[in-house]
């Protein structure tokens, strides 16, 4: 049994021995003058302790009500952190170049997505890049779920060369779906002249390249087109060998 409960019981088991008391308390005699009878003090006391419960009934009501408001708040809040797109920064490696990477692993999409970078970033990009980046933070993009922004920094060799005896930190605000927001702050340290970077493996590569060899552009779902490629060859051999003449029935 909780505290909670246990008040509540003494207070009811309280209220109970009430008229009892009040039963033996006014037939004590006192010595002050009293107005009126022991039976009209004991209607009194009856009447004033009903109002006392009524109103010790209305102050519970009133702080469960506020204990369901507080969980319906609360259960309201974690079922929108649930179910909102959830943004992530980092640096990544691609291709022998270094990008700034704002993903959405989550499963639902960022739209409205505002990106603003720092201008420690922007004054030591390469000439060529520093548009890109203006460019990003005037326009808002969207972010599918699963899927990511990319943005490139610099080929990994001049930025090893470039950046090696420096020391700045990379800052990116974003703010996505009108309420959200995130703020990283990634050193360069982290990724100049490291090899513990998070990069697209050979096998990733030559997935790709398959795909864009075999497969058509948009011609089927990104998840499919390997699959669907080698189903098509594998018919087409198929077709070819039913073709051929039978070397049992050629004898």
């Amino acid at each position: 049994m909780n505290k909670i409960k246990v008040k509540y019981l003494i207070l009811i088991i309280g209220l109970l021995l009430v008229p009892v008391a009040l039963n033996f308390i006014l037939q004590i005699p006192c010595g002050l003058p009293i107005i009126g009878e022991p039976q009209t003090w004991l209607s009194f006391w009856s009447s004033f302790i009903g109002a006392l419960a009524s109103f010790a009934m209305i102050v519970v009501t009133i702080h469960t009500l506020r204990q369901n408001k507080m969980q319906l708040e609360e259960m309201k809040r974690q079922w929108e952190e649930e179910h909102r797109p959830h943004l992530t920064c980092r640096i990544i490696v691609y291709k022998k170049a270094f990008f700034l990477q704002v993903s959405n692993p989550s499963k639902y999409d960022a739209s409205n997505v505002c990106i603003t970078f720092g201008d420690k970033l922007i004054h030591n990009l390469d000439s060529k890049f520093q548009d890109m980046y203006i460019n990003t933070s005037q326009n808002p993009v969207y972010i599918a779920a699963g899927k990511a922004w990319n943005s490139m920094i610099g080929w990994c060799e001049d930025i090893n060369k470039e950046w090696c005896d420096k020391d700045f930190d990379i800052t990116v605000d974003v703010m996505y779906n009108d309420k959200y927001n995130l703020h990283a702050v990634i050193p360069i340290k982290t990724f100049v002249k490291r090899i513990n970077m998070l990069v697209q493996s050979p096998l990733e590569d030559s997935m790709e390249d398959l795909v864009l060899g075999l497969v058509k552009p948009h011609s089927v779902s990104n998840h499919k087109t390997v699959q669907v490629s080698l189903e098509e060859i594998s018919k087409t051999l198929n077709r070819i060998a039913s073709q051929m003449p039978n070397p049992d029935s050629a004898e």
